[in-house]
Parts: C-alpha cells; structure tokens; sequence
C-alpha cells in the first residue's frame, strides 16, 4: 500500500468557489474574475472586458476600486456597487472530469478601455472602505504547465459574451503607477516550504479505502498559516481528515507581490491508492 501527495498552485480561476461562509478576517471583501469579450486570450490586445466580482458567501460590495497593469501603464475603474449571489461554474480536471461547483459572484459587468490592452495584472485594490493587497502576476495569467482546473467548453463563459441593454459598462482611466517592481524578485507564487506527506490511516488501508482529497491552504504574508479547509471530498472522512491535518503541519512561504509580501492561496493535492 502507499500514498502519493502532489501539490499544486492555486490560481485565481476558484476564488470565490468555496463553500465556507465569508469570515471577518478575509483579506479582501471579494476577488475579480475578468475575461476578454469574444474569448481572446488576455495577454493579446483587448479593449472590452467582462467580469464579475467574487466572495465566499452572498454579499453586497460597495465601491471596489479595479486595477489594471498593461505592458503601457496602469488603469482603475470603481465599481459602485455589486450583489453577489449564487451561481454555478463548471470545470474539466485535469484528468477530464467535469466538476459543477456553487460560487457566489455578481451579475457580468463590463469594462471598456480607452484603447486596446495587454493586460499583465488586473484586481481589487480595495472595496468596502477595506485595502486589498496586490496579486502576483500568475494570477491572471497562469504559468504554462500549471495543473489547474479549466472551464468546461459545453458551458458558455457569460463573461465572454457582448452585453445585453441595462448591463453595466464601466470606462477604466488611465492612472499613476500604483506599485514597482525594483527589486531581485518583484513576484513569487505561494509556496511549499516543508512538506508533510499524509499518513495512510491503518484501518482504512485494511480496508481499500482510497481517493483524492484537495485542500484548499490560505498562506499570511508572513508566510504563516491562516486557514486550511477540506476542497474536494475523497469521499472517505479519515483520508480527508489526514490530508487535513497534513496541509496544517506543513509550512509555507508567502506570495510576493511587486516586490512586497503578500497573502496567497496554496491546492494541497493528495491521493491515496492501494
């Protein structure tokens, strides 16, 4: 018998989709979820946007500021006002499983650029009257070969589609420079300092028991641990109780973010077979 953990980055594709309530020392009142209109690929030139902003339980967010990093400057927009509620999102794992997950976001708005834009960065400076701290540039776009979940094709992105009359379109303004990057290492994904491997639970061993358990680690900017929550279920309350107990007694290394630590997110993969 034996185990094999993997441990993946946790991209900015699940904020908003788990199924905990909103706690009081969330970093942000909520995350955004941005994609070109027409589905091109965000690092191509792109005037039109939609998005939608994103928490852990409905909400109402109240004047969230938007900041954008392109390859000629930077730019803000603020959001009034948003209600964020149910929703469902769709996914193909990277083994080709389809997943349908609750999430809880806005209805789609819309940005239009003065002119088109390669966009590096793009999230919520701060909504709430509460500062939100920088994502690392991954965040938007991803590291090639990063094991990530993807959206499920048979399932059209509303963010991707042209507003309909009544949709929100909002104008981003050209602004200073909000950060630098003067430094050795201006990013840094969340990381793994020490693993600590699972251990496969004697009785469940005898038992056959097997399956993956994913769980979700939210990392201080000091590097210490805020939160470890059960993700995806193994389906056996004993190997998603080790997986637990093992994402907690790892140690982490905090995200970097033009050239400041920051809080990120860590997917702690284990897979139990026998």
């Amino acid at each position: 018998m034996k185990h094999l953990i993997i441990l993946t980055a946790f991209t900015a594709l699940f904020l908003g989709l788990t199924h905990r309530a909103q706690a009081a020392g969330d970093i942000c009142p909520a995350s955004l979820y941005l994609q070109a209109v027409g589905g091109n690929d965000k690092q191509n030139k792109n005037a039109f946007f939609g998005f939608t902003l994103n928490a852990g339980a409905p909400k109402t967010v109240s004047n969230a500021i938007l900041a954008f990093e392109s390859q000629t400057g930077w730019y803000s927009v603020t959001v009034p006002s948003a209600t964020i509620g149910p929703t469902t999102r769709h996914f193909i794992e990277s083994d080709g499983t389809h997943r349908a997950m609750q999430a809880w976001a806005s209805p789609v708005m819309y940005l239009r650029f003065p002119q088109p834009v390669s966009l590096m960065n793009a999230f919520i400076l701060g909504a709430n009257g509460q500062a939100c701290p920088p994502l690392p540039r991954w965040a938007l776009i991803p590291k090639s070969g990063a094991r990530r979940l993807a959206a499920d094709p048979q399932y059209s992105d509303s963010a991707t589609l042209l507003p309909q009359s009544g949709d929100t379109v909002l104008a981003p303004k050209p602004a200073r420079p909000l950060y630098n990057t003067n430094c050795a290492q201006p990013f840094r994904s969340a990381g793994v300092k020490t693993p600590v491997p699972p251990d496969y639970p004697e009785d469940a061993a005898l038992h056959g028991a097997h399956g993956t358990s994913q769980v979700r680690v939210n990392i201080n900017a000091d590097g210490s641990l805020a939160e470890a929550t059960l993700f995806q279920s193994s389906g056996e309350f004993v190997l998603d109780e080790a997986t637990l107990k093992a994402a907690r007694e790892t140690t982490y290394q905090s995200a970097v973010a033009y050239c400041q630590p920051v809080p990120g997110s860590y997917l702690f993969k284990s897979t139990f077979q026998y």
